[in-house]
């Protein structure tokens, strides 16, 4: 009878509250209508890929705008880039933006090679992704073995979530800072070092990179008025580009000075350009199968449930920075951030003309 009397005088108290929330909705002014334009700006798609698609204003066509779909350009993708690109310059495009909204995961090296279509590299070096990696024993152990094991391990744009082989594990696909070449022993997971994060003490390897990836030659760079120009591009973020889309953020924006517009947040606070920074991670079944191509049993176990695990397994680092992207907060903001207003919200084109109006008078 107590419980009763409890869940009683709790339905009461739930009735009562939710009886004073509808009153005073009921006593509160009807919300207004917007006015909304009777057309909403438009855009021509130039050209869809696996991972981008792009398109040109309809109202502004010297302004072309390429929206990451997903993070994952590899080495397939490097031609068709290369033409639409081609086909920007020959339909106008002098101005493009760059739209990671709401952008996902991908390739953990997609930032450096997704640069490259605007700022060439001037050699093999130009674009390293400075990071370090977690050390245990067991990884020590795994990493002798599958020393070289990998079948090129990754395709030509170094994308490392290829993990045949001994994956993140396979020295030979670092780069070693010391001799300025990739590793030709497995020293990249013997001489460690150990740091403090986050208030623990752990073993790391030294700062490394990945594999340096260039791309093929084009001469056509030369000509589009926006190669090694950032004040001919733009890049628009909601904040929730996360992982390998961050990269892309990141890098154009902290390594090429690209300028950054954030849609949304709350005002009179700083947008982030990304909802978390990149780092070289696999999932738990990736993690199992490293070990496993070295015929080693994994210390992590999957889990008894149907689901996805990432774990990282490599910290990145600004140039000149000693903290790991992901806390280095002084890299986060956006330089300006726009408000969703009725248009916007419910037209992407609209949001794009904004910010083309706002960067290119």
């Amino acid at each position: 009878r107590d419980l009763v009397s409890i869940s009683s005088d709790r339905h009461d108290e739930i009735y009562a509250l939710n009886k004073r929330v509808l009153d005073a909705q009921a006593a509160s002014p009807p919300v207004a209508n917007p006015t909304l334009p009777p057309v909403y700006p438009e855009a021509i798609k130039i050209a869809a890929g696996n991972s981008t698609v792009f398109y040109q204003l309809k109202d502004r066509p010297t302004v072309g705008v390429i929206v990451f779909v997903a993070a994952m350009i590899d080495f397939n993708d490097i031609d068709f880039h290369y033409k639409s690109l081609e086909t920007f310059y020959q339909k106008g495009v002098t101005d493009i933006i760059i739209d990671v909204v709401s952008g996902d995961g991908g390739y953990a090296n997609v930032g450096p090679d997704f640069a490259q279509f605007f700022f060439p590299n001037k050699g093999p070096l130009d674009k390293l992704i400075k990071m370090n990696l977690r050390v245990t024993p067991a990884i020590q152990q795994l990493s002798t073995k599958v020393f070289k094991s990998s079948d090129g391990g990754y395709s030509q744009m170094g994308n490392m979530f290829s993990l045949h082989g001994g994956g993140f594990y396979d020295s030979s696909r670092f780069f070693d800072y010391a001799n300025n070449r990739l590793y030709t022993d497995n020293s990249l997971y013997t001489d460690t070092v150990t740091e403090t994060r986050n208030g623990r003490k752990a073993v790391y390897t030294k700062m490394t990179a990945y594999k340096p990836a260039t791309h093929p030659v084009n001469t056509n760079l030369a000509k589009y008025p926006w190669t090694n120009n950032p004040s001919r591009l733009r890049i628009v973020t909601d904040g929730r580009c996360l992982s390998a889309c961050a990269n892309v953020a990141y890098y154009l924006a902290n390594q090429y000075k690209v300028l950054t517009y954030g849609i949304g947040g709350t005002k009179g606070q700083p947008l982030s350009k990304y909802q978390y920074a990149a780092a070289g991670a696999v999932t738990q079944e990736g993690f199992v199968g490293m070990f496993a191509s070295g015929n080693m049993t994994s210390p992590v176990k999957p889990t008894p449930y149907q689901a996805i695990v990432s774990v990282v397994l490599a910290e990145f680092f600004a140039p000149s920075s000693k903290i790991p992207l992901e806390f280095d907060g002084v890299r986060y903001a956006t330089d300006y951030r726009m408000d969703y207003d009725p248009v916007n919200a419910r037209s992407r084109e609209a949001m794009w003309t904004q910010v083309a109006k706002a960067a290119w008078k």
